[in-house]
């Protein structure tokens, strides 16, 4: 069944994405500075005379706390210095190059007397050079779905001082912003453009929250545990396929093995686990018990009971892949099955139908999230690095959603009979 739809899906995405998308990337070779447009938002500008700020710390000048302003480094005679620059003292002449608007940088040149570079206009290649010299670089930071920075604002989690390293704009689907990046607050699928020294880059690679869009290096990855892992895994899979041992203790045993043979270290246990989802299941499992117990499921089946008696078993199927299918588009994929499986059985039983010939509607419709960004994490995870906009999803996942949806309720009669 599995094999049938992804082959259908396949076929369908290799033949339609390439007419119904564009590269939304098309023209910028991949010149981060390009895509965020940034280079009227970073600019040098010089310590005149007459500034406040000679003689001064970054951290007690604290322009980067009272402005829309981020200094990504200091040069002096021609030498640069990279972050950390906090402690840094400034001098006469000293060319900072900051992040800032104009409206920002005038109200700095007026109350802190510093001038603007006039005769420096940034050209892609030469702000690309300017923010990855030397042991400084810029990159793609991606926000997963189990981040503790989703809800908080750059501000709120100390990202410079903490990750010492710099939020030049903020990518939302189709949108960037570049104004006032301390006080917005972030959403999974968030892309950031960061700059900072490399060292700090390898911090963030670490993070379990985060996603450095780069090929990560390989002594990060046990690559000589690969076979042992792939190995445990088709273990708990055969294990409780045929029935050998519940798939709950064939999991838990997976999980120690996983430890044993040194595949994940003690210390990533915590990380590795998607709390969102237990947390999600913890409180839903209850809900479908609870919908059982007091009548809600039939109370909700019954209009399905009215209008199903009367039709043939696939539009029934048929009838559940689509409400299921707009159920994962809006909640998740466990909260659509946890729903309506319940109810699913409950007009199966009572129509004489095979239940789990609904079951697999139902579990094959949660899965079926092609039609918005939100619809799985996977979606909104590209959303933002593809540059992808909200139609692109609608109009590509759209008629796929419909083929497999018309054709998996034939496939299930077919296979396992209603």
């Amino acid at each position: 069944m599995g094999i049938v739809v992804f082959t259908i899906g396949l076929i369908y995405v290799a033949i339609a994405a390439p007419r119904i998308l564009r590269n939304r990337h098309g023209g910028k070779n991949g010149v981060l500075s390009e895509e965020y447009q940034i280079k009227d938002y970073v600019t040098e500008v010089v310590v005149a005379s007459n500034s406040s700020l000679i003689g001064q710390t970054l951290r007690e000048s604290e322009i980067q706390r009272k402005f829309d302003v981020d200094v990504l480094e200091i040069i002096h005679d021609g030498v640069h210095f990279p972050q950390p620059i906090a402690d840094k003292r400034i001098r006469l002449g000293d060319i900072l190059l900051v992040r800032g608007s104009k409206d920002v940088l005038i109200q700095l040149k007026a109350e802190r007397g510093i001038e603007v570079l006039p005769d420096v206009k940034f050209n892609k290649e030469k702000l690309e050079t300017e923010l990855n010299t030397g042991e400084e670089k810029i990159g793609e930071v991606l926000i997963l779905s189990n981040s503790r920075f989703i809800g908080a604002t750059l501000k709120d989690l100390r990202f410079r001082q903490r990750r010492n390293a710099t939020v030049l704009a903020i990518r939302r689907g189709e949108e960037v912003l570049r104004e006032r990046l301390g006080k917005v607050p972030l959403r999974f699928g968030d892309l950031l453009l960061v700059q900072g020294p490399k060292q700090s880059f390898l911090g963030l690679q670490t993070s379990r929250e985060l996603l450095v869009l780069e090929q990560k290096d390989v002594e990060n990855l046990r690559i000589d545990k690969a076979r042992i892992a792939i190995a445990i895994c088709l273990a708990v899979i055969v294990a409780s396929a045929f029935n050998l041992v519940p798939i709950l203790v064939s999991a838990l045993a997976g999980v120690v093995l996983m430890v044993l043979t040194g595949c994940l270290k003690p210390g990533e246990i915590y990380g590795a686990v998607r709390w969102d989802v237990i947390f999600l299941l913890a409180g839903l499992i209850p809900l479908g018990t609870a919908m059982q117990n007091s009548g809600a499921t039939e109370y909700l089946a019954k209009p399905i009971l009215f209008v199903g008696s009367n039709l043939s078993g696939y539009w029934i199927l048929l009838f559940f892949y689509f409400i299921t299918t707009i159920l994962t588009s809006i909640l998740s994929n466990n909260a659509a099955v946890l729903l309506m499986i319940p109810i699913g059985v409950q007009v199966a039983q009572t129509l004489d139908l095979n239940p789990f010939a609904v079951m697999f509607a139902i579990t094959f419709a949660a899965s079926n999230s092609f039609m918005t960004p939100i619809a799985y994490q996977t979606n909104t995870m590209i959303y933002g690095p593809g540059g992808y906009k909200f139609t692109d999803f609608i109009r590509l996942g759209t008629p796929l959603s419909i083929i497999v949806g018309l054709i998996t309720p034939a496939l299930i009669i077919w296979l396992y009979g209603l």
